[in-house]
């Protein structure tokens, strides 16, 4: 079956770009070289014996809707290349009962994003009128001269934050499905993404989708039938005329295939998938932007500046001739819910507060950084990197406090008031004119 179009209600095609950039920057899955780091060529069906035991090419079968199963140029038959990965992936440990290791399955569920893809980039002018022509996908790939037109980026994103995204759905469109990274003077030289995707799953030794469905609280299906309170009945049929047996199915295929949970993009077991891991990314990595050790954290002032920052004003402050964008540039534009506004009224950051400090000012005091200073009879404030750090002294003989301090920098002091009132009826003679404010009268 072929792509469909449905544009989403919500969604700018940014949510799309976006998960790809944050998909490339969290995996990072090598793959084998050949000689001299050279890319294997794994094309030929019979490539991991003749070319190198890592090459894992896609067999082409007989009823394929595109993809010839034997090449026409050789008479041999014809697959679509892949290479496998190596063991392990780049990952930092954290601590022993929290670990922020980029999970296996990670890697296949959030290519959900791959079924968000329109065929073609829209192009959108200064006041987001459309520019033809659009980008095709097929046409691009490896070739980036168009991007090196002038203004040619900001067209794409402006067209990027205007345009809806496709509503995931079992469809990728089929400039990935056939024509990906595609050489136009070879015939079917494209790959297939969906393809390479279910590969990619099995070279990494990934259980089938009912097996995560269990470890995600779904039942474990027993037969295809059994998937119909999360895959629509059409669905399951074709389930049913590709593979043999429910437990043969692929996590990325069992995965697609699932009805979005309500509010989400998703199904259930993508969206544990996906939930499992940013949790363990947030709760877990000493290098996340809001954790409390001292040594790495940001400032609470410092937070509140970054928390301001939105993507619309990333965009802006980055692009040549942009100088709109709507407040959510996630969220398609609404004149009343996501108005555009001027790239001016976007907050920035102010960068006053990472600047380097070398004394810390409280009141009258300077304190040198890392020094301390009693700035009052009562509290004690330290100088650190991050501002002064003020603190409730403890007064064990409020008696020696009225010998070393005067009467008004004590009664100024509420610190002082709270923990030594009895001193003041004690000693009538400190409580001067402003010994009212303690609740006591002149003896």
């Amino acid at each position: 079956m072929h792509d469909v179009s449905a544009p989403h209600v919500r969604y700018t095609l940014m949510v799309m770009q976006w998960g790809q950039f944050i998909d490339h920057d969290i995996i990072f899955t090598p793959i084998n070289k050949g000689f001299q780091d050279s890319i294997l060529d794994c094309r030929r069906c019979d490539s991991p014996q003749t070319v190198h035991p890592e090459c894992f090419p896609i067999a082409i079968p007989q009823n394929d809707p595109f993809f010839p199963p034997v090449n026409i140029s050789s008479g041999q038959p014809f697959c679509i290349p892949l290479t496998r990965s190596m063991p392990g992936q780049l990952t930092l440990d954290y601590d022993a009962y929290c670990n922020p290791t980029v999970l296996n399955e990670f890697g296949i569920a959030f290519r959900f994003g791959h079924s968000l893809l329109k065929p073609s980039l829209e192009r959108m002018d200064g006041i987001f009128a459309k520019r033809n022509p659009p980008v095709k996908l097929s046409e691009h790939f490896f070739n980036p001269d168009l991007l090196y037109q002038p203004g040619m980026l900001d067209e794409i994103i402006r067209g990027l934050t205007t345009v809806s995204m496709e509503t995931l759905d079992q469809f990728l469109t089929d400039e990935v499905t056939n024509h990906l990274f595609e050489d136009k003077r070879q015939p079917f030289s494209g790959l297939d993404l969906a393809a390479l995707n279910i590969q990619r799953g099995r070279d990494h030794g990934l259980q089938p989708y009912n097996e995560y469905r269990a470890l995600c609280n779904l039942t474990r299906a027993r037969s295809f039938d059994d998937l119909h309170r999360e895959i629509a009945r059409p669905v399951i049929e074709r389930m049913k005329r590709t593979y043999a047996h429910v437990d043969d199915i692929d996590l990325f295929t069992g995965g697609l295939i699932e009805t979005p949970l309500h509010g989400g993009l998703v199904g259930p077991t993508f969206g544990c998938t996906l939930g499992i891991q940013f949790r363990n990314l947030r709760c877990c990595d000493r290098f996340w932007y809001e954790n409390a050790d001292p040594l790495v954290r940001f400032t609470d002032p410092q937070l509140t500046e970054i928390r301001k920052v939105t993507l619309s004003k990333l965009l802006c402050d980055n692009c040549d001739y942009v100088e709109s964008e709507q407040w959510s540039v996630f969220d398609l534009p609404d004149p009343f819910l996501n108005p555009r506004v001027s790239c001016r009224d976007l907050p920035g950051v102010n960068l006053e507060l990472w600047k380097e400090r070398v004394s810390c000012g409280v009141g009258k005091t300077n304190i040198d950084i890392s020094g301390a200073e009693r700035i009052s009879p009562c509290v004690m404030c330290t100088c650190t990197k991050e501002g002064p750090v003020c603190q409730s002294l403890k007064i064990d003989n409020c008696f020696h406090l009225a010998q070393s301090y005067s009467p008004e920098s004590i009664l100024n002091d509420h610190v002082c008031k709270v923990q030594c009132a009895f001193a003041f009826r004690a000693f009538p003679q400190v409580a001067t004119q402003d010994s009212n404010q303690l609740g006591f009268a002149n003896s």
